[in-house]
Order: C-alpha cells, then structure tokens, then sequence
C-alpha cells in the first residue's frame, strides 16, 4: 500500500532527468524518511525497500548517508535503522516557525474544556492532514490521536475543511491527486466533498460522519493565514458522544468561533508576522 501511494508523487527516473528544478536523490532521501512515519519499529534497509520500492543499492547508500548526516540512527545488533534527534529537532522547528501552535493553545484547551472532548489543529502534508497540536477537555471519551497523527484529507472534516480554503490551483492540484488514488471511489468523494463544500460556504464549518471511520463523527474548520498558509481544527469522536445533530447545532458553531478568536488573537500580537 505504501509503495502504491508513493507512486502518485515520486517521478521515475527517466522523468526526474527532464526536470531540471528537481534533484532526484533528494527526493529518494526524502522517501526513505517519510517511510519511518507508518512504523513504530526500526526498519531494515530490506524493510525500506519494500515501502518505498526503491533499489537496494540505492536503498544502501541513502540510509548510509542519512545515518553520516544525523538523520538516522544506526542499530548494529539488528541492521536496522530508527530516525535521529535531529528529525525531532526540525519538528520543533516547523511547529514554532510561524507561532501559531502557541497561539492557538489556549482557545483549543478552552474549548476542549468546555465540550468536555478533543480539539485538533492540523496542517497538509501531500494528501493527509498532519495533526500540530491536540488539546483534550476532561471526558472521559478519548481519541487516541497525538501530534503527528495523520488523517486523510479527503474523507475527513478537517481534510475537508482545508480543501475548500486552500487557493484554487491547490485545491485543483489536490482535486486530480485524490482522483488519482481513490480512482473507483472517486465519484462518492466528490460528492461528499461537494456538500461539504456548500456546508463551509454556509456556516463555515462542515461535518462528516463516519465516512473515514465508521463509527466516528466530526466536524472541521480552517483558516488562511496572512501568509496564506492554511491550518484546520477539528473536533473528532466516537457517534454515540458525538451525534451529528449536536455537531450543527453546537460544536460546530463554537469552533468556527474558537478560529476566529486564534486569527485575532494571532493578528493583534503580530505572531503571523514573523
């Protein structure tokens, strides 16, 4: 599976050549990286080939020169690799580098308080929602969801949410990337998301029920930032806490609010500035 998603984004060789603004090494270290996402175990250069489909001598080589620049970390018992500080490192960097996160702590915590549930802030990557930031109230309904966490764009309240604010050539360009890979799906995504799309123009939040999840509802909202950067909220659970009339009539509502509050409040202190 993982090698079939990575084939809608990395170029075969042949095309890298054609590209001059494209370094295909680069590209391939990337891959081995992101392939660490989907495991909590150290990988095996054997292990990477197998998700990212990559040659061995190549896989060879980038673990050997990921491990030489701090990036992985190499276990000698096993073969294996696990990924460095250093990753951490430029987690934290991304997670402070326009201030948001901290400026959006407090309204989350507040909210999430007051709902009694789980407030998640996120940003894409490639076709996923990449969550920044988790604030949980004190039910005792607990999404098990931490930073890092991913969440289809496509099928999700906070993917969705994102997608109708986004530019419309990303939109557009991330249109034909979900295409690609639902293929079959396709014409009940592109539903979904046209309803979605006509809830956030309505109310400014939109809502999905057990579309990703059976069995988990959520509703989703997003903000373009002065840089024109977008980040999404979410409020996510189980359908027997969450039931999709309370997320029309009251979630959704307060956290369309709660956004605005984090714009406001991050505009006032010039933190979108930086």
């Amino acid at each position: 599976m993982r090698k079939e998603m990575l084939s809608a984004f990395v170029k075969p060789d042949e095309e890298e050549d054609k590209d001059r603004h494209l370094i295909g090494a680069l590209s391939r270290g990337l891959e081995i990286l992101r392939a660490f996402e989907e495991s909590n175990a150290p990988l095996s250069n054997q292990d990477l080939v197998a998700c990212t489909g990559l040659p061995k001598s190549t896989v060879s080589r980038i673990t050997r020169t990921l491990t030489i620049e701090g990036f992985l970390v190499h276990l000698p018992k096993s073969g294996a690799y696990r990924l460095a500080p250093t990753v951490l490192a430029l987690a934290r960097a991304f997670h402070n580098s326009t201030g948001i996160a901290e400026i959006a702590q407090p309204h989350m915590q507040e909210l999430a308080d007051t709902i009694r549930g789980t407030v998640a802030m996120g940003t894409r990557d490639r076709l996923d929602i990449v969550y920044m930031q988790i604030c949980r109230g004190v039910k005792h309904v607990r999404v098990p969801q931490a930073p890092g966490t991913r969440v289809p764009i496509a099928t999700t309240a906070i993917g969705n949410a994102y997608f109708h604010t986004v530019a419309a050539d990303e939109r557009e360009a991330l249109t034909a990337l979900i295409k690609r890979q639902s293929q079959r799906t396709w014409p009940v995504i592109e539903e979904e998301l046209q309803r979605t799309g006509r809830e956030i123009a309505k109310g400014g939040f939109c809502v999905r029920a057990g579309t990703w999840t059976p069995g988990i509802n959520g509703v989703g909202v997003a903000l373009r930032l002065p840089d024109q950067t977008v980040v999404a909220f979410n409020v996510g659970g189980p359908s027997y806490w969450l039931k999709e009339e309370g997320l029309y009539e009251d979630i959704g509502p307060r956290l369309v609010d709660m956004a605005r509050n984090v714009l406001a409040d991050a505009t006032r202190r010039g933190v979108l500035m930086r």
